[in-house]
């Protein structure tokens, strides 16, 4: 049987493309063609896996203002002979532009991923997705990420070239965790790395000013981050306690943590959504983010498995007290985070994955 040779290029071998290969190579042929570790681009260093054979770090680039270059990427892509090209997000745009040109030339099968590109203020780039629509207006398909970004990109792609794509989330572990249940010494989460739009130092204050009434709760907070000394001042010259840090050793040990929070926190200043919120719902946290945190707003407001917030630390604390005081609203939330991720499964992944791929290349 076949296999249909896909190359995708991206910036970073993330760890859940990494693990989404193993399910990709069951169908496909595939390349993952990158230009740095993670923790070359600031994230964690139990990102950096060791990798398959299939993925390729291209250190012989140039790198312009955090963007990647690729002098070499056309003679790669002839390399590799591939039917599809998948191109990855905006740190390659330069070499993105390049690989689309080359696929155009040689009638090779392109398409381009992409989430809703934001400002630090959360504002979408419209008028960049504008420019970028025409300088990719030849492509095979625009596979944005997430039913939102399909809504968002219809603006400035046809329609019919436009797929639904979802990045590899592998949750199936974190849905074998237990609902949670009532109890007065709730454990907060804050699994984000410690950067500032990620807003760390509010987690810290929300769990103090939760102490105040309920001195037993506690927080177990990632670790990883620039921001940890700035957090660890805090918490002794305020003396906070019951602080428990996430020392995270490798990718696949993640969803350990998660089995021990009970509600999770993310009081972000700006976020375009990410991984880990879709992993503490799978695991039955119910969710609580702030108003700036976009794409899992929608899915709050759908299922009504927590509540989006004002960047408040006394709306937050609330809310938590809801979910101490009120019988049933942990454990209701609780199953509802569950629910609100079922379609994001491995299963699902590689469906749409081969959707996407099979729209691709039947595009004339």
């Amino acid at each position: 049987m076949y296999k249909p040779k896909i190359l995708l290029i991206s910036n970073i071998p993330a760890p859940y493309w990494i693990y989404g290969s193993e399910w990709l190579r069951l169908d496909f042929d595939l390349t993952y063609l990158c230009y740095d570790r993670p923790s070359e681009t600031g994230r964690p260093q139990y990102w950096d896996q060791e990798l398959p054979l299939n993925f390729i770090i291209c250190k012989d680039r140039l790198k312009i203002y955090n963007k990647y270059l690729d002098l070499k990427i056309s003679t790669r892509i002839r390399e590799l002979n591939p039917d599809l090209v998948i191109l990855g997000g905006f740190a390659e745009i330069l070499s993105n532009y390049i690989a689309y040109r080359h696929c155009k030339k040689n009638k090779i099968k392109c398409a381009m991923v992409s989430e809703i590109w934001r400002n630090r203020s959360g504002t979408p780039r419209r008028l960049l997705s504008y420019i970028v629509s025409k300088i990719f207006n030849g492509i095979d398909c625009f596979l944005p990420v997430g039913e939102h970004a399909v809504e968002y990109w219809s603006d400035f792609f046809p329609k019919e070239k436009l797929h639904l794509f979802r990045y590899p989330t592998f949750i199936d572990e974190y849905m074998k965790h237990p609902l949670r249940k009532k109890k007065n010494d709730l454990t907060l989460f804050f699994g984000h790395r410690l950067t500032e739009e990620y807003n760390p130092l509010m987690a810290i204050k929300i769990l103090s000013a939760c102490q105040v009434k309920y001195p037993k709760t506690s927080l177990l907070i990632n670790s990883a981050g620039p921001l940890k000394d700035k957090i660890l001042n805090y918490i002794n010259e305020n003396n906070v306690t019951n602080v428990r840090w996430i020392d995270i050793k490798s990718y696949s040990d993640l969803s350990i943590y998660y089995k021990n929070g009970d509600v999770s926190l993310s009081p972000c200043i700006y976020s375009n959504g990410n991984i880990g919120t879709l992993e503490a719902s799978a695991s039955g946290m119910p969710i609580l983010i702030s108003e700036h945190v976009h794409y899992h707003g929608k899915i709050i407001n759908k299922f009504k498995n927590g509540f989006i917030l004002k960047l408040s630390i006394l709306e937050f604390v609330r809310k938590i007290f809801q979910y101490i005081e009120d019988d049933e609203l942990l454990t209701c939330h609780s199953n509802r985070s569950k629910k609100s991720v079922m379609e994001l499964n491995n299963n699902e992944f590689l469906k749409i994955f081969s959707e996407s791929v099979k729209f691709t290349l039947k595009k004339k």
